[in-house]
């Protein structure tokens, strides 16, 4: 017979708790997403990305890296970014990637409070469409 293991997640942090019969241990966990791709001209169009901005909201700070893919490639090195405070927050990306496709993937570094996803924006121009209109 298999035994069964279940996970609990902390309200008061960032602690993942597992229990299996006979262990019972807490593990740190730190938060991470990646979008879908966005295809803005359609799959087989064409535009140059000029950068992505999250907005989000901190309760105490915040301490995470942003990673741009392009048609599946990383573009450049993560971005990094850091701040104190509460409030809504904005993490702007700068960088040019000609491409299809893009996602995004936001990783927290370290947690110094809570973080509440609002939104994810890509800037782009288009050269070309598809299908075209």
């Amino acid at each position: 017979m298999t035994a069964t293991t279940t996970y609990f997640g902390m309200a008061s942090g960032a602690q993942i708790l597992r229990y299996a019969p006979g262990n019972l241990g807490s593990y740190a966990f730190l938060p991470g997403f990646t979008t879908w791709d966005v295809a803005p001209a359609g799959e087989a169009g064409v535009v140059v990305f000029r950068g992505a901005s999250w907005t989000f909201y901190s309760s105490n700070g915040y301490n995470i890296q942003m990673t741009i893919f392009v048609d599946g490639q990383q573009v450049g090195q993560p971005f990094a970014f850091q701040g104190f405070g509460s409030g809504e927050q904005v993490a702007p990306a700068q960088f040019a990637a000609r491409g299809s496709r893009m996602s995004v993937q936001i990783q927290v570094m370290s947690l110094t409070g809570d973080l509440e996803h609002r939104n994810l924006q890509a800037f782009y121009t288009g050269l070309r469409t598809f299908p075209a209109k």
